[in-house]
């Protein structure tokens, strides 16, 4: 625990790299690239990108408010991005009564080396208030990343404050999944074999312990394993003037959560950031990758960020790493095994409505080290 948070502490600021991918001129994707969650596959030795992107005025159904689907990326190394046009995660709109007829968003992925989990916001058609209805957030499941088999129901059904921007995990068999649910964060735990799901009666990080801040909520968290076995995360916080934080909290068992208190560090220009997604080197490096407006499109691109040597082992969010580090010639550690173990005020504008459902303040997720945030444009 100590180790981890000195290394937390000592992080050195992000090198913003710029946009890495940008929308295509062709194809599912022309909406826009937004809320990236990344994954590495060890195995394959590439990282995955699943990301939202909005559909065009002309490709929403009539009983929809907007439409929204998820799409996928592979890069070797973080930085070149090919996204896979041939898939596309679309809303299941032919299902009268399913959870995700209008809106797959705000995806946030895990692989433990044998089977892939997709946690998303659903949302289904618009009931007249001007948005499409939240569904809750879902899981799917898949073998190879590509073609899915969603559970039939939620993970976290729907609230009348709001829940999203989730992030997950996979600590010794167990899945934990934290996300947003105006003004805090939460937690719901299962078996990886299960279907069955716990959800936290209190909240893992409760805004109102946290100071000024974070007064008016904290949303967007990141998880990740740590070299030592416990687990760390990241998440944002707004104050009563709408002023962006981030900070970091340690865990000795992805339960009971310690939150340090969040500094300024940093050259990266945070301000224009919409959702973002960390992963950890070890040593203490992390990459970021967000995704803000980019200017000469008015679109949604993605962005990289690192912070430290990010040469080394790269780890992902199952603990123990179905994929450890491995000697090479000089006795180091650093190759990965070659095996396959297996808005800011709380309101979107009409152009824009991330989980497509507008149903609570929209959020990202936080870097490794801490980073301190101002406004974020949605």
């Amino acid at each position: 625990m100590l180790a981890l948070v000195a290394l937390v502490l000592a992080a050195p600021a992000y090198d913003d790299h710029g946009l890495v991918l940008v929308p295509p001129e062709t194809g599912p994707f022309l909406g826009g690239i937004n809320a990236p969650s990344v994954e590495w596959d060890g195995g394959a030795q590439q990282y995955v990108m699943y990301f939202e992107s909005q559909a065009s005025t002309v490709e929403v159904p009539e009983d929809c408010y907007g439409f929204y689907r998820i799409g996928r990326a592979t890069s070797p190394d973080g930085v070149a991005w090919t996204i896979d046009e041939a898939f596309s995660f679309d809303p299941d709109h032919a299902d009268a009564e399913g959870t995700y007829r209008c809106a797959a968003t705000q995806p946030a992925v895990l692989y433990d080396g044998t089977t892939w989990h997709l946690f998303f916001t659903g949302g289904t058609t618009d009931e007249g208030r001007g948005r499409n209805e939240p569904s809750g957030i879902l899981h799917a499941t898949s073998a190879d990343g590509i073609d899915w088999s969603v559970a039939p129901e939620p993970v976290v059904p729907p609230e009348a404050n709001g829940i999203g921007l989730a992030s997950a995990t996979l600590v010794h068999g167990t899945l934990h999944v934290v996300y947003s649910q105006y003004p805090h964060l939460m937690l719901a735990t299962a078996l990886a074999s299960s279907d069955t799901w716990t959800l936290g009666v209190d909240p893992v990080v409760d805004n109102a312990t946290l100071g000024d801040w974070a007064a008016t909520w904290v949303f967007g968290p990141s998880l990740g394993c740590a070299d030592d076995g416990s687990s760390w995360m990241t998440f944002g916080g707004d104050s009563a003037g709408a002023v962006r934080t981030l900070a970091a909290a340690t865990s000795p068992d992805a339960l009971t959560w310690s939150v340090e208190q969040p500094v300024t560090v940093g050259a990266l220009d945070s301000t224009a950031l919409n959702h973002w997604d960390v992963l950890a080197h070890d040593g203490g490096a992390s990459t970021m990758w967000y995704s803000r407006t980019d200017e000469a499109t008015g679109l949604k691109a993605v962005g990289l960020a690192t912070s430290g040597d990010t040469s080394g082992h790269r780890r992902g969010r199952s603990c123990p790493d179905p994929w450890p580090p491995v000697p090479d010639d000089t006795g180091d550690t650093g190759t990965p095994a070659d095996t396959a173990g297996g808005d800011d005020t709380g309101e979107k504008p009409s152009g824009d409505a991330g989980c497509g459902c507008r149903s609570a303040p929209a959020a990202g997720l936080a870097p490794l080290a801490l980073l301190a945030l101002g406004r974020r444009r949605r």
